[in-house]
């Protein structure tokens, strides 16, 4: 999961609105940060409170959509992908969004957002249980191969588009399908130059993010 990116996004929002409540079942007395436009983060007392707080607002969801699909605007795409995580029965209206990052804004850093929405359209397979590993990532891209050809070849054009792109993530991704024979016919020679590409690739990534 990850060097995800967007989903590094959400889980830091989440871990800063979290207090020392004591969490119940349905999660109803978790503390969550309610960021308002423009103004001073507020927390909220309950989860029902936040999902009915501005940051939910159809309004807002609305402006980052139009943002998204406009502009190509990075932070309405992860609010987007924040509303999202907290809307799951809807999480399928993001792969428009994502799309429009990727083929009209040419934003390829998002390519494997784009991979994990059809996949998990497809397979039913979520992404959120990935921690990082080859391990999980191994569990999480098994049923690839039973997906029909024409549906793996869409969702695996992605993964190619975002490598060829020098997108980290995208990297690591086609680096596992080859090494497992994932999507690919087994080729481990072709996965260790992918895996060169992505440690490299990543301590470029790691120094840019040191200089800021």
């Amino acid at each position: 999961m990850l060097k995800t990116k967007m989903l590094l996004f959400s889980f830091i929002i989440f871990m800063i609105g979290c207090q020392k409540n004591q969490t119940t079942k349905n999660n109803e007395n978790t503390n969550i940060i309610n960021i308002k436009p423009g103004g001073v983060p507020v927390i909220a007392k309950t989860k029902a409170e936040f999902k009915k707080s501005s940051y939910f607002k159809e309004d807002r969801v609305k402006d980052d959509k139009y943002d998204v699909m406009q502009n190509g605007n990075e932070v309405s795409y992860n609010e987007l992908l924040l509303y999202y995580d907290y809307n799951i029965s809807k999480r399928h209206e993001l792969l428009p969004y994502t799309l429009f990052m990727i083929e009209k804004h040419k934003k390829y850093n998002y390519c494997t957002n784009a991979f994990e929405n059809l996949y998990e359209f497809y397979t039913d397979q979520d992404i959120h249980y990935c921690d990082g590993t080859d391990a999980s990532y191994i569990q999480y891209f098994k049923k690839i191969n039973t997906l029909e050809p024409r549906v793996r070849n869409y969702c695996l054009s992605f993964i190619e588009l975002g490598s060829k792109n020098e997108d980290t993530l995208s990297l690591k991704f086609l680096e596992i399908f080859y090494r497992y024979g994932f999507g690919f016919n087994k080729d481990i020679q072709k996965a260790d130059s992918l895996k060169l590409a992505y440690q490299k690739k990543s301590e470029i990534d790691f120094n840019k993010y040191r200089k800021k």
